[in-house]
């Protein structure tokens, strides 16, 4: 057996040919009680033996599941289920369960674990499309996945939500169980069956985030009891009268060790860690009939092989040395539909009490992208309204009558993302709409940077009262730029 993987090429016709919707090749007159004998869930356990401790350091450390089978993989209604416990009583994750990723894979072990799909930085990315995909009310519908938790959650006086999801509803000994899809995974997430038969099996690799990345933890919160009480609950039913005439904070302890169902706090001056346990994969499996999978190995066997397009990522950094920078995408892509960005602060990005992968302050001043001789058009970030809709645009959410989680005021402030779309349609899926970025066509991203950290409060004669911080400089934020394009998987046999 012979495969490859490239990113495009003229072979679109085979998709509807070879490869089904559902479970129906088009053009066939077969009902899908002739072509699939049974659905059912079978889980795959991941390589975990053990509960997994991870802390501070960025060890990357990888978790995996070999996926495999006769059959195919119907990878919407597929899920994963991880149990979750972190040392400290006031720690929460930075935005939903999708904190802990730090990288997805997966790769074709029967081919010398052949890369099919790559996403670094999967806790950002999720990040910045939940935020500008789902409203309030979805996030918080969403609690099985923590999502719930994300709303308002970089603001202080809103994370007792936050901390809540990990003390109030866990379960023994302070073990949390959460349930979630790969959203981001365009393999995972496809319309169509992926035939696990044919590949020999998939490997899903994870590599997890630093407590650093995924969690937000203050020690203050843990300086004593009633600390403790008010970060985790500060609607709790105790007033200052009800804490003093409750004989100490043994009692306040006892109560809320009761209550939420954990023990003693870790102590403060150890380092933020959190342990998983019991990570498994629920895969959705259709077994099919053997003439609906011999006309799948025909199609294999051709001298077209068989083909899969599905939607990939690839990630840049971009440090700024000045206001202004000019930064090429080497990416050769022959079509690429967008580019997602975001700027994250160097001193958040690994500090315990920060959001570290969801805190997207509004340091750009307006951007440009060019290809050749062509000019796109300007984004301009200093009036918000302008790059929102931009961004809303990009993601066909424009004039669409449904909220997001982006309010005016949080986009300027926390939530500063920007989308912008390269496809000849806006919202049409044809496979050849994206831009073209091969033979020299390369990709170009001017940026403008904010440069005015700094407000001084003067009197009258032009003393300096006080200093204030409005903003950050250019040199200490990263962005952070994913393209998103079309790829196609081809596998042959002879």
């Amino acid at each position: 057996m012979t495969n490859y993987i490239r990113e495009m090429s003229d072979i679109q016709s085979q998709l509807q040919e070879i490869v089904p919707r559902a479970a129906i090749y088009k053009g066939t007159n077969k009902s899908i009680d002739s072509t699939v004998h049974k659905t059912e869930y079978v889980t795959y356990p991941s390589n975990l033996s053990h509960v997994l401790e991870i802390g501070t350091a960025s060890s990357e450390q990888k978790v995996h599941f070999h996926v495999s089978g006769n059959c195919l993989l119907d990878g919407k209604n597929s899920y994963f289920s991880i149990q979750l416990k972190t040392n400290k009583w006031t720690s929460c994750l930075s935005g939903d369960i999708s904190s802990l990723f730090k990288r997805l894979t997966i790769s074709l072990p029967s081919s010398g674990n052949q890369i099919l799909e790559d996403i670094q930085e999967y806790n950002v990315l999720s990040s910045m499309i939940q935020y500008m995909s789902g409203s309030d009310e979805d996030l918080e519908t969403n609690w099985y996945s923590g999502q719930s938790s994300m709303v308002g959650n970089t603001r202080e006086e809103n994370m007792e939500t936050s901390r809540l999801d990990l003390n109030w509803n866990a379960g023994t000994d302070g073990w949390r169980t959460y349930t979630f899809s790969l959203n981001l995974s365009g393999l995972l997430q496809h319309s169509l069956y992926l035939p696990l038969f044919l590949l020999n099996g998939i490997k899903i690799e994870l590599t997890m985030s630093s407590a650093l990345e995924a969690l937000h933890w203050d020690p203050s919160n843990e300086n004593d009891w009633e600390s403790v009480l008010r970060a985790v609950n500060h609607r709790f039913p105790l007033s200052e009268d009800d804490i003093d005439g409750m004989d100490g904070s043994d009692v306040i302890s006892q109560q809320l060790k009761s209550v939420y169902r954990r023990g003693d706090p870790d102590d403060a001056s150890n380092s933020l860690t959190y342990t998983i346990r019991q990570f498994t994969y629920h895969a959705s499996v259709i077994w099919a009939s053997s003439e609906y999978m011999d006309r799948l190995r025909e199609g294999v066997n051709s001298s077209k092989g068989l083909s899969l397009f599905f939607n990939a990522y690839r990630f840049n950094t971009i440090q700024p040395e000045s206001p202004y920078v000019q930064f090429n995408f080497t990416e050769q892509l022959q079509n690429l539909r967008t580019v997602l960005m975001c700027t994250l602060m160097d001193s958040h990005r690994f500090a315990q009490n920060r959001h570290s992968i969801n805190f997207f302050s509004s340091h750009i001043d307006n951007f440009t992208f060019r290809i050749g001789s062509r000019i796109f058009h300007r984004v301009d970030n200093v009036q918000p309204a302008l790059a929102y809709v931009n961004t809303l645009v990009a993601m066909n959410r424009f004039n669409r009558y449904r909220a997001n989680s982006v309010t005016f005021k949080n986009y300027n402030r926390e939530r500063n993302v920007h989308i912008f779309n390269f496809e000849r349609v806006i919202g049409d899926n044809e496979t050849h709409s994206g831009l073209d970025t091969r033979e020299g066509k390369l990709l170009r991203l001017e940026l403008q940077f904010k440069d005015d950290p700094l407000l001084e409060l003067k009197r009258k004669d032009s003393s300096v009262i006080s200093t204030l911080r409005r903003g950050y400089s250019y040199n200490e934020v990263k962005v952070y730029a994913f393209l998103r394009f079309t790829r196609i998987y081809i596998e042959y046999m002879y």
